[in-house]
């Protein structure tokens, strides 16, 4: 589906209005030499396998995230070294992230985690047996969805249970939507059902992705982004043409790259990413946030459309991004994981296991 509900005739083309939003030129996109490649992903790697090991929880899950769903698998052991931090959101993000990679030569510690007192480390570990052919203890993970007290574990057995695959799980999630007041574990069962190609789940998403607010629009794109739902192609459009906050535009880009549109206006969201990769200002502000948070989000959310879009030509301002003096550390993390993914996808490494989790 191609919704073309709105005319370019008298508008800015995306890439000069990038320029405006983020307050400088856009970096001119660009490809690099093979030697060129080679380098920017040895050092990509080496950001990331630092990342994985810091002392700063969310920069560590963020970099584990990037290994496992990148094709850096010669990153992995840096993930394994988390799981006994003592962190459990990192203990979390290392069971998931090996889950990922099927790392089944470690199955008899995900079968020692599934029995952990925390639940949230229970759910990562029975997703990672069940990647690696374990499916014993899927009755726990129906249990966690429906009953536990905390709408985080509710929401994290949602998110396994979607990224698992298995179409016979929407029933079990459609039950728990019905009951779920929580906004936060409403979102990930929605996420989890259009994942699985609920016609309901991804119609409430869509619904989320035109609201007039730009957190729960954002919220909303990106999960139909991380689901790959073309039905929603013509709200990634719309969002990327008509929105003013510069993340809505950013996850229907990304979005858009997610279920592998290659439309006219392709290049200009290109240029509309590369632009943001170096983005200082705009004129849609919270005053409640911290203007260096936004432009970290702003940036990495960036980076993300760039992989997602896979253009070799995203690789030389992601190559500027990355040796910007002074950059954020998790902005460097989204570049290095978009580098990586597109490096390897354009030298042929990336396997369509990986390219598809």
């Amino acid at each position: 589906m191609n919704d073309r509900r709105f005319s370019h005739g008298s508008t800015l083309s995306i890439a000069a209005a990038a320029a405006l939003l983020a307050g400088c030129a856009p970096s001119m996109r660009g490809g690099l030499a093979v030697n060129e490649r080679q380098q920017f992903r040895q050092e990509a790697v080496t950001v990331l396998k630092d990342a994985a090991l810091s002392d700063d929880p969310y920069l560590t899950s963020n970099a584990i995230e990037a290994i496992s769903e990148s094709s850096a698998q010669d990153a992995a052991i840096a993930i394994e070294k988390n799981l006994d931090t003592g962190n459990r959101a990192v203990t979390f993000a290392a069971l998931v992230g090996l889950g990922t990679l099927r790392k089944t030569d470690m199955i008899d510690r995900f079968r020692s985690a599934a029995g952990d007192p925390d639940p949230n480390v229970r759910i990562a570990a029975i997703y990672a047996l069940q990647r690696c052919g374990d499916s014993s203890r899927m009755g726990d993970l129906g249990r966690l969805l429906t009953a536990d007290p905390q709408a985080t574990v509710r929401a994290n057995a949602a998110f396994v249970l979607g990224r698992m695959g298995d179409p016979e799980a929407a029933k079990l999630l459609r039950a728990a939507l019905a009951r779920e007041k929580d906004e936060l574990a409403r979102r990930g069962i929605l996420e989890a059902l259009a994942t699985l190609k609920d016609k309901r789940g991804v119609n409430s998403l869509i619904a989320y992705g035109y609201s007039a607010d730009p957190g729960q629009a954002t919220a909303g794109l990106g999960a139909l982004g991380n689901a790959r739902c073309t039905e929603a192609e013509g709200l990634f459009l719309d969002r990327l043409h008509r929105a003013e906050a510069p993340e809505v535009r950013l996850q229907a880009a990304r979005g858009l790259g997610r279920i592998g549109y290659r439309g006219y206006d392709a290049t200009e969201m290109l240029d509309l990413a590369a632009a943001h990769l170096f983005y200082r200002t705009t004129s849609v502000k919270d005053p409640n946030e911290p203007a260096d948070l936004q432009i970290r989000r702003v940036r990495a959310l960036a980076a993300l459309a760039l992989e997602a879009i896979g253009s070799p030509d995203a690789l030389k301002p992601l190559r500027e991004a990355f040796d910007a003096p002074g950059q954020n550390p998790y902005v460097r993390v989204a570049v290095a994981r978009a580098a990586v993914g597109i490096i390897d996808a354009t030298d042929g490494r990336r396997t369509a296991a990986i390219a598809n989790p």
